[in-house]
């Protein structure tokens, strides 16, 4: 496949593939309001409050990965990336592991609340802020390698579970 070909290819899915969890994540912020009761949507927005803000536990490592390596591949310098790799996974892994332990043992023993929901809920997202920063570093690793095809794949099936999650939860 020419490079035009697969340039206009990788576009077009990406963006579908984009335009699609936009689409899912819109149908889910209506269906999740539809199904709960206010309570229990204001305990669903406090936990995904604190699944937002540890979004910034890996303190920007991720947006430096995703402008280093495309670079170095760029420049061939497959030493400089394993380091930076190494470096910067073991960061956002280390950082983020230490958010969720700290998440799931204040959920054990600093008991705010009665509602088993709300507690039940912070230690659900505990587990969820790992995979969160996985799934950052591993579209970053895709996109720096060119591989968009996999990357809008994907991201279609992050927004079909991330549908299922917040229904089913």
């Amino acid at each position: 496949m020419d490079k035009t070909k697969k340039f206009f290819n990788d576009v077009a899915s990406y963006s579908g593939s984009a335009f699609f969890a936009n689409i899912l994540n819109f149908i889910t912020g209506v269906v999740v309001r539809k199904i709960f009761q206010p309570a229990m949507m204001g305990l669903f927005s406090e936990v995904m409050l604190i699944f937002d803000y540890a979004r910034y536990s890996q303190l920007g490592m991720i947006e430096s990965l995703d402008k280093e390596l495309p670079y170095h591949y760029g420049k061939k310098d497959h030493k400089k990336i394993e380091e930076i790799k190494n470096i910067g996974f073991t960061f956002c892994l280390a950082t983020t592991l230490c958010i969720s332990i700290a998440i799931l043992i204040a959920s054990l023993f600093f008991k705010i609340t009665t509602d088993r929901l709300l507690i039940n809920g912070i230690r659900i997202i505990s587990l969820m802020i790992v995979f969160r920063v996985i799934n950052g570093l591993y579209i970053v690793l895709n996109r720096s390698r060119h591989n968009f095809s996999v990357i809008s794949k994907y991201t279609a099936l992050t927004a079909v579970l991330d549908i299922g999650l917040k229904i089913f939860w």
